[in-house]
């Protein structure tokens, strides 16, 4: 960590659902052959330390 604040990222608010998974969220917003980059982006952005989301759970995404 620098201490400074990176560029902003446009984001949205996405409710997980029953089934949901942090891999499937992230394909339908991230460019063909870069889900694995955005799940990591989203990691980021939640504060989150691993790949586990629950039902109810609010996550910002990255728009495209």
């Amino acid at each position: 960590a620098t201490g400074e604040a990176g560029a902003p990222v446009a984001t949205r608010t996405v409710e997980v659902g029953a089934g949901d998974t942090l891999w499937g969220i992230a394909s339908e917003v991230a460019e063909p052959g870069q889900v694995r980059d955005m799940v990591h982006q989203i990691q980021e952005l939640n504060a989150m330390s691993g790949a586990s989301l629950r039902v109810g759970q609010e996550i910002a995404v990255p728009v495209r």
